[in-house]
């Protein structure tokens, strides 16, 4: 997740302007612009201690709000590729950043044809594609060896 990003949506949620940032922080409005439009995340550490001060932020944080916005964007792409409104392919793109804790995210083709599948089932035939999926975990030559 990009820095300039989460700024910028800090901002928002605070109703806050890069002008009264800039103010608040005494760095150039030219250089706010460029975190936020560009949505860099080479930025000065300094000058990222005072976005941070100005927006009354610790640095723990500021990585709890961009892991807040992560998690939202992943939830509006699921539910977008749930509703049928999301390009083939694009559900293996999903991942979290390595400093998540989580791990690699990421689906594979068949992993993301499943879950397609899935969701289009009713609510019965969910309950019985996950009877078979445990069934299929039980039987040994489809085991996962490690």
């Amino acid at each position: 997740m990009k820095t300039g990003t989460i700024i910028k949506t800090l901002l928002s949620q605070r109703g806050m302007t890069i002008k009264q940032l800039a103010e608040k922080t005494h760095i150039s409005v030219n250089t706010l612009y460029s975190i936020t439009k560009r949505n860099t995340d080479n930025i000065q550490s300094a000058n990222l201690e005072k976005i941070l001060s100005a927006l009354d932020l610790s640095e723990l944080e500021f990585h709890n709000e961009a892991m807040l916005y992560q998690a939202k964007q992943i939830g509006d792409r699921l539910n977008r590729f749930r509703d049928g409104n999301f390009p083939p392919g694009d559900l293996r793109r999903i991942s979290l950043p390595d400093e998540s804790g989580f791990g690699d995210c990421r689906l594979s083709e068949d992993e993301e044809t499943i879950i397609g599948a899935y969701w289009q089932l009713s609510n019965a035939g969910k309950e019985e594609a996950l009877k078979r999926i445990i069934e299929l975990g039980m039987i040994e030559k489809y085991k996962k060896k490690d």
